[in-house]
This record gives C-alpha cells, structure tokens and sequence, in this order.
C-alpha cells in the first residue's frame, strides 16, 4: 500500500468517527433521562428548555442538568473530591442511579443543607460534579 492510500483510509476513519461523535451528541442533546431509584423523578439531560445552554467538558457521562426533588439543578464548572470516608458525612447518598452515575446530597456546607447543592459521581472516582441550584426550567 502505498504512503498516499494509507493517508487517505487514515482521513476517511478520522472523519467517520468524528462524524460518528457529531451525530452521537446531537442526538443525545434531546433526549431526558431518568434514574433509577426510590422513584421516578429524577430526571438529567444535555439541553432542557427555558435555560441557556452550558458545556461540560466530561458531558460524554455527565448531564448538563439535573432535576431533583422539585429543583433543577445545574453543573456549577466545578468539582469536589470524594471518597468512602464522606460518603455518609459530607456526602448523603440518595439511591438514584443512571449508568454509572450516583446523586448524592450535598452535607459538608450551608447551600448543600438547604438544599441547594448536589454532586454526581462516576463509579468510584476520587472527585464528583457539583450542581447547584438553576435559576431556570
């Protein structure tokens, strides 16, 4: 094979899988999610109608906003370590899942007591997305 045709197979994979990630994520932005738990009302997604549109950088896992108890929450660009010592202390488990995501209270400050504030967390990682409350949806 020669070093043209290579290139040219190279560039038809690069743009068939980024085109692939494309379409993934427009499809994505449309679609509500709901968790599993003690009951159906937790819901997540990409866009939610009403709110400006926020980019997260690990939106592959995460969602952009989260509706809880009533709220809708958004991601705050911020993370927050946690680990089995907080789990229980700082960080009240909620029992909603969606894939390996888990919702957790957040209990270690003011706006997490009032409810105000939550985190998610992917399997077992060192840190959590914050989300606080959203003045919208």
């Amino acid at each position: 094979m020669s070093a043209g045709r290579i290139l040219l197979v190279a560039a038809i994979v690069i743009v068939t899988w980024l085109g692939a990630i494309a379409v993934t994520d427009w499809v994505r932005r449309g679609v509500v999610d709901t968790w599993t738990g003690p009951d159906a009302t937790v819901q997540s997604g990409q866009r939610l109608a009403g709110c400006p549109d926020i980019t997260f950088r690990e939106d592959v896992y995460f969602p952009s906003w989260v509706r809880f108890e009533g709220k809708v929450f958004r991601w705050a660009d911020r993370l927050a370590p946690i680990g089995t010592e907080s789990i229980g202390s700082a960080y009240l488990s909620t029992g909603f899942r969606h894939g390996d995501l888990e919702l957790f209270r957040v209990d270690n400050n003011p706006e997490g007591r009032a409810g105000n504030r939550i985190m998610l967390r992917q399997g077992v990682t060192a840190f959590g997305a914050i989300y606080v409350v959203a003045d919208c949806g």
